[in-house]
């Protein structure tokens, strides 16, 4: 989109200007001087003709009062990082109500001097003297005070600011602070942050001690302590010293619902053993509470678990935290690991300490394979020497350590697969309980897995034939990923080529749900050449339907992906796949219309719809008037829920979606979902002044939305004719409709039955030429002159129903029109004399007597 040039005297071109250089000489230039020194000192134009006195001009009031999102001119200079407060005092002097002015957003200039980190301390001094009252204001649920606190990327905590505040007004500590209904404290706040100065702390406290006890999403200031783990500095066990002092039960205070991170049972010992805190900090919380060695969390976890997943363990503390509750050691969480199993990444000095000090561990199945997976080789190799059978153990999913140490990306993991298959040989040929190999899963878990398979085959070739519990060859798991990117893909090829080498016959075999390695390609992968080298070993694989999935290109229809690269190479090897209709699936269009990303979906439908429409971009015209496609409703869905625009385009005869959606075969919820988008379709009328009940009743409404929806709407529609001066009752009369809807018709607008079209006929014309009997009988019922009126041609109802009968080339004992025509004939005798010879049916003896 082209951008549009802004004026040089535009307010917010002057605004930047302004903000830019925030230094008062430049601010008076610009703003008083004007245009006389910008022509005289610069030697240019500049139509700035501002503030001459004290900035009472439109343009100059704009640029000091609001701007955008209305911020002021001094909102703006307060978020500089060079500002003055000259400026910030010149700027008030002249526009003193900017203090107060509240954004949408909340805030006023203080907030915003608040959370620059380069303000000096005076002037937000300042401007709280100026208006004291900002103090207690809040913007996203932030006073000045917590601004001051916030630190967010690389701002710190500005306490000089905060101590100022707390002088000038110590009640501020008490307002509640947050947003979405969460409410908060700053001492909640302040405890959060990454540098706490303890003086800011202990004044908070000291004016509103009950703060200790409050409850931030479930949590205590103590709680917020270890929250996230950014706290460092020396002052830490000081902070946490005065804190416990002036709530000793705190330290037993576990936090409670409506917290992310950790359960409900939290103590703060278990937060601080989270983050792996110093030796000091554990000791002063397991002083302060000793019972909360020997708690547990939701999830049954000690605080020995938390410090063992914390990934920041030491010896000594280690030592200490098990002196503390040494029957922790031998304690499964409630997800079945042992400590032991979460320390598994930690230096073999811990491993060996845990395991001397509780033997039983040992016999865990977990600890092995925490270790095949995470540990380090010295670890790994200590574990296995001394506990040689842990080699053998099997998890519940019956997996081996073999397929644990498959699943992870060790930098030596060559050298590790060697070592486990030389100390337990037979692992390589076991399966877990999904009949799936090591090399399965090392298929599974393909990135960067080119030489781990590529040792597994050498030691196990025959693998690459064996299926698992649900007809998979390592193959098919190969493409059967939860993610995809193209740094992974580029060791798939070499994968798939090892495994087919090893196993030719490979890319033919289906599994249970009838796919081919291919079909699981197509949906998961975006690198095309992956599809093109198994295509080139079975070319017939495209061609393959699985009874549940479809063909591969139904797979590839369902990619959320934007590259459609797949989908265009399988549609140039064979067109026709793209029509194939599997029962429970659809086509690829309908896979699409359900999962596929917009690309793949719109790519699709120029696929399957094909003609000037769809060449225009009017896919839901070419959607309804497409004769072939079934289910139409699941791909307007996808249109009418991710395409708007479409919904209002009109074709070249000037109709909306909605007159060739009534025309269709289309549901009813997809009729009522386009008049809910576009009610104005109803009443609109084409190039030949045909509204959509005429595209409807033309078809024999085939949606059956007439009476229901489009009359109860509409009702004057039936008052509407088209160019050829069809009303709605010819169109219906023509083409044929219920008994009890074209009563309705002549209801709404009786003049309707005896109402001529261009050919100068009525209703009862058109239901004769089409031989519909039941509405023949109503319409000669209701109108007599109807049976009397002859058309352009001469031509009366009659003569029209025997036309229409006489072209069964029958006789007269067989025709069912028979006694209508004669229903006709005694309204109007005088049409058998006018016409001698009406119909061409066989004569027979009933008709000769």
């Amino acid at each position: 989109m082209k951008r549009t040039r802004k004026s040089k005297d535009d307010p917010a071109v002057i605004l930047q200007m302004l903000i830019d250089r925030c230094t008062l000489d430049s601010m008076k230039f610009l703003l008083l001087d004007g245009e006389a020194k910008m022509a005289e000192e610069k030697k240019v134009e500049f139509p700035l003709k501002l503030l001459q006195s004290h900035l009472t001009t439109e343009v100059g009031h704009s640029i000091l009062a609001a701007h955008g999102d209305d911020d002021s001119l001094l909102h703006q200079v307060c978020y500089h990082p060079n500002v003055t407060l000259d400026v910030v005092r010149w700027l008030v002097e002249l526009y003193p109500e900017a203090l107060r002015h509240q954004t949408s957003y909340g805030w006023v200039p203080l907030h915003r001097a608040c959370i620059n980190d380069h303000i000096s301390l005076e002037i937000v001094e300042y401007m709280i003297n100026r208006y004291p009252e900002a103090l207690r204001l809040q913007w996203r649920g932030k006073t000045p005070l917590a601004c001051a606190i916030y630190c967010y990327g690389h701002r710190m905590l500005r306490d000089d600011i905060v101590t100022s505040i707390l002088g000038k007004d110590p009640g501020c500590v008490g307002v509640r602070i947050g947003e979405g209904g969460e409410e908060s404290t700053v001492v909640h706040l302040v405890c959060k942050q990454s540098k706490i100065p303890l003086n800011v702390v202990k004044k908070m406290v000291q004016i509103w001690p009950g703060s200790l006890h409050e409850r931030e999403d479930g949590r205590l200031p103590l709680h917020n302590l270890f929250y996230h783990g950014r706290y460092k500095g020396d002052t830490c066990t000081e902070l946490l010293d005065f804190l416990l002092k002036s709530y000793p039960q705190s330290a037993s205070v576990s936090t409670v619902p409506n917290n992310h991170i950790f359960n409900e049972s939290a103590l703060p010992l278990h937060m601080a053993c989270r983050r792996g805190e110093s030796l000091d900090i554990i000791k002063m919380l397991g002083n302060a509470y000793p019972e909360a060695f020997n708690s547990i969390d939701n999830d049954g976890m000690y605080p020995l678990h938390h410090y063992c997943l914390s990934g920041k363990v030491d010896l000594p503390t280690m030592v200490y935290i098990v002196e503390k509750f040494p029957v922790a050691l031998e304690r499964h969480n409630h997800f079945g690991f042992l400590p032991a199993s979460y320390a598994i990444r930690a230096s073999l000095e811990i491993v060996r300490f845990m395991i001397e000090r509780a033997p039983a561990t040992a016999q865990d199945t977990d600890l092995f394979h925490s270790a095949a997976k995470d540990s380090s080789d010295d670890v790994l190799r200590y574990l296995l020497q001394h506990f040689p059978e842990g080699a053998k153990s099997r998890q519940m999913s019956g997996e081996t350590i073999l397929h644990s140490c498959v699943k992870c990306n060790h930098r030596h993991k060559r050298e590790r697969l060697l070592f486990l298959m030389d100390l337990y040989p037979e692992a390589i040929k076991m399966k877990d309980e999904k009949g799936n190999l090591p090399l399965h899963v090392a298929a599974k878990y393909s990135y960067s897995q080119t030489n781990s398979i590529q040792l597994l085959l050498s030691r196990f070739p025959f693998g690459t034939k064996v299926q698992n519990s649900e007809g998979r060859l390592p193959l098919h798991l190969v493409f059967d990923l939860s993610y995809s990117s193209h740094e992974l893909e580029k060791f798939l090829l070499d994968i798939e080529k090892q495994l087919l080498s090893a196993n030719p016959g490979g890319v033919k075999q289906l599994d249970d749900s009838g796919r081919l390695p291919l079909h699981f390609a197509c949906k998961n992968i975006k690198s095309v050449e992956n599809v093109q080298y198994l295509v080139q070993q079975y070319p017939s694989s495209i061609h393959v339907v699985s009874p549940k999935h479809g063909l591969p290109i139904h797979e590839a229809s369902k990619s959320r992906d934007e590259n459609t690269s797949i989908l265009v190479y399988l549609y140039g090897l064979s067109n026709e796949t793209v029509y194939t209709y599997v029962a429970g699936i659809g086509t690829p269009l309908h896979c699409a219309s359900r999962e596929g990303g917009d690309e793949v979906f719109q790519l699709l439908l120029t696929m399957v719809l094909r003609g000037k429409e769809v060449e225009q971009g009017l896919f839901l015209h070419a959607l309804f008037r497409d004769h072939d496609l079934q289910d139409k409703n699941v791909v307007a869905k996808r249109i009418l829920g991710d395409f708007h625009a479409h919904i209002l385009q009109r074709d070249s005869r000037g109709a909306a979606p909605l007159h060739a959606a009534v025309a269709s075969d289309v549901g009813r919820e997809t009729i009522e979902r386009l008049i809910e988008l576009d009610g104005e379709a109803v009443l609109l009328r084409d190039n030949s002044n045909a509204l959509p009940i005429h595209y409807a009743l033309r078809q024999g409404d085939p949606s059956n939305v007439v009476q229901d929806v489009l009359l109860s709407l509409y009702p004057a529609s039936t008052r509407v004719a088209d160019a050829n001066g069809f009303l709605p009752i010819h169109c219906a009369a023509r083409n044929g409709c219920s008994l009890e809807l074209m009563k309705q018709l002549v209801e709404l607008f009786p003049e309707g039955i005896s109402t001529e079209d261009m050919r100068g006929e009525h209703p009862l014309h058109k239901a004769c030429r089409s031989g519909h009997l039941e509405l023949v009988e109503f319409l000669a019922n209701s109108s007599k002159s109807s049976v009397r009126k002859v058309n352009v041609d001469g031509m009366h109802p009659a003569l029209l129903l025997c036309q229409s009968s006489g072209k069964q080339n029958t006789s007269v004992d067989e025709i069912d029109e028979i006694g209508t025509i004669w229903q006709l004939l005694r309204i109007n005798p005088e049409a058998i004399l006018k016409h001698s010879q009406p119909c061409k049916f066989k004569a027979t003896t009933r008709l000769n007597k």
